[in-house]
């Protein structure tokens, strides 16, 4: 669910023809789906179903997942959405760390402890991307940060697209440096996205290792 407001901008009273339909999510919702990716990419879910629907039930240790609990868990970027999923989260049992330049008190109160972006990257074993996009926040994940991440991290990002460097997502995943990643938008997603390409040519350049793997969600 989502409320959608129009932006009357000055170039909008100048031009009549130009408006701006700027969608604001609801927090609660956004957090919630960020949690749903996780799992969902945790838990192999959507392999899981290919391998029912192709009639395959054997057991192996592909589909496990790892325990949620006991894990450190980073949040990077704690306004409003962020500080939901740091409650929704904390009640998983996780270690949590935070970055932003403003500190929460919602967020110290569930025990979280506000670290540098260096710490994120090393220590944690999951890492929701809940920043606005700026000039300092873009390409946060990029390929100087891949050495630095905890093997096999898993990336949830459900704020801006520009946010994760393309290229360097697919070869983190490639590499296995990032064990998994779940996404809600892409860098570039303007040109491909609210349209149907099934059965058409659709060039998606550096997004098309993703989304034809089974490790992102």
């Amino acid at each position: 669910m989502q409320v959608s407001s129009i932006i009357v901008s000055f170039d909008c009273l100048c031009n009549p023809h130009v408006l701006t339909e700027v969608a604001i999510s609801l927090t609660s919702p956004v957090a919630e789906h960020a949690i749903t990716l996780l799992m969902s990419v945790n838990r192999k879910i959507a392999a899981a179903s290919v391998r029912v629907k192709m009639a395959d039930f054997s057991l192996d240790n592909s589909l496990l997942g790892m325990d949620i609990h006991g894990k450190t868990v980073g949040v990077m970027g704690t306004g409003k959405i962020g500080q939901i999923l740091c409650k929704i989260i904390s009640g998983f049992g996780v270690n949590l760390l935070a970055y932003d330049v403003f500190e929460s008190d919602v967020v110290k109160s569930l025990g979280g402890k506000y670290v540098s972006k260096e710490e994120i990257y090393q220590n944690c074993d999951v890492i929701f991307l809940m920043m606005p996009l700026l000039p300092a926040t873009k390409h946060t994940i990029n390929e100087s940060v891949l050495p630095l991440l905890k093997k096999g991290v898993i990336i949830v990002n459900t704020s801006r697209g520009g946010l994760i460097d393309t290229k360097a997502l697919v070869s983190g995943l490639q590499s296995d440096i990032i064990g998994g990643c779940g996404l809600d938008v892409y860098e570039n997603e303007g040109d491909y996205f609210f349209r149907d390409w099934s059965g058409k040519v659709c060039q998606l350049h550096a997004t098309s290792p993703l989304v034809h793997s089974y490790q992102l969600h």
